[in-house]
């Protein structure tokens, strides 16, 4: 038995989230374990854990035992009397089909597979097995959660349908957890613990040969006693299941918080070593989260770390604004929490006196962060209390960071939530020094009255600055989407019959294509290009630039195949007058004739060297889903190194454009950043969604084109592609 696998490939795929008969799993009161032993550390653990409630009616079914943990057992299923809600099957895996045959007989309507031994392990005949409960799910009513999975628990209602073992208790409270990993849940429920987070559900879904984690998902946010969803995925079997789900969670501003693997080829060969798994592309769910406003953790801890926020009405229900104000009993702290802060792009607006002045000691600073000494927080809370009620005046909506040791001196709970109520700001304790665990531990609170509260408490500053940030975006994103729309609903660009004519002419030979083969596309979809011209005549590159009046010029050598002409000498800059012309001419024809791919003559491209306000990256993308995305960052050759994109699903709307310049931080250049008038947001979003609805009609022709570097010139001017790439595919497939 191996309880703690997680997905496997198998079952029926199915376009939406499957939530029909998932309340007899989650609200099951007469349970039979089905291989009941107090030998086996599975169904012991789940008997024990069962035995807390004495609502829940439990028979133990053991053909070879008369008792388990002094309960009499039940030979058979068929055998367990009155209807029962739910089987637990904790058998070698060869024996959870009849088991569960006899479990449909009985007419019991769910049941949870713990046994492993299926697709997740090195046998093949697992798979087989698995292929066969899969088929076994098809024909029947019954829910299937698992196989090779722990189970579940419904905090509220104490109903622990869990083979984990007996660790920390849990907290009840308002996240529900669903894990891929039956491992990773003792990981929740400990975290969590530690934090002070209280759950609702926490959910183990293993293989998936039936229930799903965006079944669960797709049930759980409709649930009133959960405000938030922590998940832990190794894949997502159904994207249009999952990208309903992500809407619905921004719709009712519910968090979904996740941890995805399958970033990088070693997470993706772990996952599929472990489960077999098929993690999917992450660019795929990058765009997803983004669009949707998920929440993407890299540790169960940071995932953990955001909860408290999470789960508070006032952070999820936001007004996005990104404005913290700080107070703080040490001024490292205050000094180490501007930087974090910084490197969320959070801001740090600059602190008016008023009547601050009078309330501190003269030896505090009036600044942002404000260090408040301990010492002077400890000798006057009333005047703490008037600082901490100013700055939440001052934040107008947004946030304030209190960072102290202890979470709370006496009366100061309930003056911060009426603070909340009456500013309409977020106000977060960060607890630094492990303060929380030793205020918890020292007796001085109970766990459910610190979790959920108006007010959350984090675990250091790290954990607030994460907090504050995941949420303003979410907030952000809800209020430009609020979900109200579908995808399919939304106006496509249109792309001109000419232009998808000419792109499917070039893909015929698949592969790398550049600019002087996208020239023709560009200037059929109306994508303004640089004044040039194309030859391997020095002569006649001398005679356009003089026609044309031109100034300094680019002179690039294209070379099939070749994605970065700078990279390889094959580009020269602000080129100027005739003989340099000619000469830088000579040079990378040159240049050109070492690549064994280049076939004389050897045209070079001359081309206006045009200047603007900043330069950007466009691109669009048809990943293995038949998604599009489309992406924009700061572009030229930095555009790796600065790694600053943001992505958006095909087709684009104005508020899709909207958040890409929002991410990326080109959003001062359109405003016209400092002395320099505002950018041509208009000609950039016409930019965008043209690329993103070709990309859509191209269909597999076009696996990803971009514009690198388009440059923004100002509003009323345009934007200028100044160089083209392409990867096409299969002309002849169909989309």
């Amino acid at each position: 038995m191996n309880a703690g696998g997680g997905t496997v490939p198998g079952g029926t795929h199915w376009s939406a989230p499957r939530v029909d008969g998932l309340g007899h799993l989650l609200e099951a009161r007469q349970i039979a374990v089905v291989g009941a032993s107090d030998r086996n550390f599975y169904t012991s653990n789940l008997l024990r854990r069962l035995a807390k409630n004495p609502e829940i009616r439990v028979v133990p079914v053991n053909p070879h035992r008369d008792t388990v943990y002094g309960e009499p057992t039940v030979p058979s299923i068929t055998d367990a009397g009155s209807m029962l809600d739910l089987a637990i099957i904790g058998v070698k895996a060869d024996q959870v089909l009849p088991a569960l045959a006899q479990a449909a007989e009985a007419g019991v309507p769910a049941a949870v597979v713990i046994s492993g031994g299926f697709a997740e392990s090195a046998d093949p005949s697992g798979r087989d097995l698995q292929n066969a409960l899969a088929e076994f799910v098809a024909e029947t009513d019954m829910r299937v959660l698992g196989p090779s999975c722990l189970g579940m628990i419904n905090v509220h209602a104490g109903i622990e349908a869990f083979a984990g073992h007996q660790g920390p208790p849990v907290i009840p409270g308002k996240l529900a957890v669903v894990s891929q990993s039956g491992a990773n849940c003792h990981s929740f429920i400990y975290g969590a613990w530690r934090r002070a987070v209280g759950l609702s559900y926490v959910a183990s879904t293993g293989n998936e040969v039936d229930i799903r984690a965006t079944d669960l998902m797709a049930h759980l946010v409709d649930d009133p006693a959960t405000t938030a969803i922590a998940a832990f995925l190794e894949q997502v079997q159904d994207l249009d299941a999952f990208e309903e789900v992500a809407s619905r969670c921004l719709e009712l501003g519910k968090p979904l918080v996740l941890m995805k693997v399958g970033r990088t080829l070693a997470s993706s060969m772990a996952a599929s070593a472990h489960t077999g798994a098929s993690p999917g592309s992450d660019a795929v769910f990058k765009a997803l989260f983004e669009h949707y406003g998920v929440i993407r953790a890299n540790t169960i801890d940071q995932l953990l770390d955001i909860a408290p926020l999470a789960t508070s009405e006032a952070c999820r229900m936001g007004s996005g604004s990104r404005r913290v104000f700080v107070v703080s009993v040490a001024g490292g702290s205050a000094s180490a929490v501007a930087d974090l802060l910084d490197d969320q792009g959070m801001e740090l607006p600059p602190l008016a006196a008023g009547e601050l002045r009078s309330i501190v000691p003269a030896n505090v600073a009036l600044q942002n962060p404000m260090d408040v000494s301990t010492e002077a927080r400890r000798r006057s809370p009333h005047a703490w209390r008037a600082v901490v009620s100013a700055l939440a005046e001052a934040a107008a909506g947004g946030w304030v960071l209190v960072v102290e040791a202890s979470p709370f001196e006496d009366g100061d709970r309930a003056h911060l939530e009426e603070l909340v109520e009456s500013s309409g700001s977020r106000i977060v304790c960060a607890s630094i020094g492990d303060g929380l665990r030793l205020w918890l531990d020292g007796g001085r609170a109970e766990l459910a009255e610190v979790a959920g509260q108006p007010v959350p408490v984090v675990l250091g500053l790290r954990a607030a600055v994460d907090g504050m940030s995941s949420m303003a975006t979410f907030c952000a994103v809800r209020r430009r989407v609020r979900a109200a729309r579908t995808r399919a609903g939304v106006a496509r660009t249109p792309v001109p019959p000419v232009a998808l004519e000419r792109l499917r002419r070039v893909a015929k030979r698949a592969g790398v294509v550049g600019e002087a083969d996208l020239g023709p596309v560009l200037d059929a979809l109306g994508i303004r290009r640089p004044r040039q011209l194309m030859s391997s005549e020095p002569g006649s590159l001398v005679r356009f630039a003089a026609d044309e009046g031109l100034g300094p010029v680019v002179l690039k050598g294209p070379v099939d195949g070749v994605a970065h002409k700078s990279e390889l000498g094959l580009v020269r800059l602000n080129v100027q007058g005739p003989a340099a012309i000619q000469q830088a001419t000579l040079d990378l024809q040159q240049r050109m004739s070492t690549f064994p791919q280049a076939r004389p003559p050897y045209e070079v491209i001359l081309q206006e060297q045009v200047t603007g306000l900043c330069e950007v990256v466009v691109s669009a993308s048809r990943l293995d889903a038949g998604r599009v995305v489309v992406t924009l960052g700061w572009g030229g050759k930095y555009v790796e190194l600065l790694d600053r994109t943001a992505r958006r699903l095909a087709p684009l709307t104005t508020d899709d454009v909207s958040g890409l310049l929002e991410a990326t931080r080109l959003e001062p250049v359109f405003a016209g950043y400092r002395s320099d008038p505002p950018g041509d947001r208009a000609a950039l979003a016409r930019l965008l969604a043209t690329v993103g609805a070709l990309a859509i009609e191209a269909g597999p022709a076009l696996e990803e084109i971009e514009l690198n570097p388009v440059i923004v010139q100002p509003a009323g001017s345009g934007a200028v592609a100044v160089d083209a790439l392409a990867r096409t595919g299969d002309a002849n497939r169909d989309g």
